[in-house]
């Protein structure tokens, strides 16, 4: 999933998208931490991996925070915490589907007529709560850096 991820992040360097984005990320460069954030939670929730998106992100736009004006570990590490907690949103990851097994199990146990707990509802549940999380991170983290 890693090697996909750079193969990913490569294929978007030759087409000349990730170049468009880091020139626009330069433009606003209050705009970088909340990408590093929301973009890795999205690419995360769609793969269901929070290393692939967290690998590509700090391999494609990482070495660039500086000009972005931003520190490169702060930059790296918003993206590590948006990658796992978009993990957390994917109902195609492992975690997410242990989870749902886990409270039906659970639920089914003290009755046994009860339905079975779908990832998406897992999902559902844990949404709102990641995402004020988010905010939450990037909100502080500029507070802390001023």
């Amino acid at each position: 999933m890693i090697i996909a991820a750079t193969v990913f992040v490569a294929g978007l360097e030759s087409v000349g998208v990730l170049d468009a984005f880091l020139s626009m990320l330069k433009r606003r460069h209050s705009h970088a931490a909340w990408f590093a954030f929301f973009g890795n939670a999205g690419f995360a929730a769609l793969s269901g991996s929070g290393d692939a998106a967290s690998c590509s992100f700090n391999v494609g736009v990482t070495p660039l925070a500086n000009e972005l004006g931003e520190r490169p570990r702060e930059l790296g590490s918003m993206a590590w915490l948006g990658a796992e907690m978009g993990r957390c949103l994917s109902p195609v990851a492992v975690v997410t589907i242990t989870v749902a097994a886990l409270a039906t199990t659970l639920v089914q146990a003290n009755d046994p007529r009860a339905l079975k707990i779908q990832a998406t509802h897992v999902v559902f549940w844990t949404a709102a709560p990641i995402l004020l999380a988010g905010v939450a991170s990037v909100l502080l983290r500029r507070g802390i850096k001023a």
